[in-house]
């Protein structure tokens, strides 16, 4: 779902403030000088993007900062189950990024196939989510219930090895769609 910002559940934080205490890396500070290159262990781009998110951004509210802790306390004393998580997060492809390129008609054939392998993923991980008690990973849970049909479509029309560009063809597979297949003859064959 969607989630809306509201300025007084957080803190601001200032970028002269951002600088003096090193949050996140800036132009005197590397990534591994900062709070951000501390903390950060997360096994994608979009989980680090969030991650300093939250530290530019700190909770005020007592219960939403209860909240996120015991999301935190709950996978940090379940190590088995956050190994599971990490593992099925390791690799995916920038899901953020995957949806502004398709939404803006930049997008490709393996581009759709990134997208596939994450929807392939989140009931994996959304299963080993639902273990947990803590209310914030239970939203969680609930928001990555992945669009089967949308799921079925891509899988059933992008074909296993497409080309980089949309430009050179071969992106659908043969028999997905009988007028393709044969505008497809024609152009080859004449």
């Amino acid at each position: 779902g969607i989630r809306y910002f509201e300025e007084s559940a957080f803190m601001s934080v200032d970028e002269n403030a951002r600088d003096h205490l090193e949050l996140l890396p800036g132009p005197r500070s590397e990534k591994r000088h900062t709070l951000l290159g501390t903390l950060d262990y997360t096994q994608t781009k979009a989980g680090a993007r969030l991650l300093g998110q939250w530290i530019m951004y700190p909770l005020v509210g007592v219960g939403a900062i209860e909240d996120r802790l015991d999301a935190v306390g709950a996978l940090f004393s379940a190590s088995a189950a956050r190994e599971e998580i990490e593992k099925g997060l390791k690799g995916l492809s920038d899901l953020e990024r995957l949806l502004s390129r398709l939404s803006l008609g930049k997008g490709n054939g393996r581009d759709m196939l990134a997208l596939l392998e994450i929807f392939k993923r989140l009931p994996y991980i959304t299963q080993t989510l639902a273990q947990f008690d803590a209310h914030e990973l239970r939203d969680i849970t609930q928001m990555l219930a992945p669009p089967q049909q949308l799921r079925d479509e891509i899988e059933a029309a992008i074909c296993d090895d497409p080309p980089f560009t949309i430009t050179e063809g071969g992106i659908f597979k043969k028999g997905y769609d009988a007028r393709l297949d044969e505008l497809i003859d024609l152009a080859t064959n004449g």
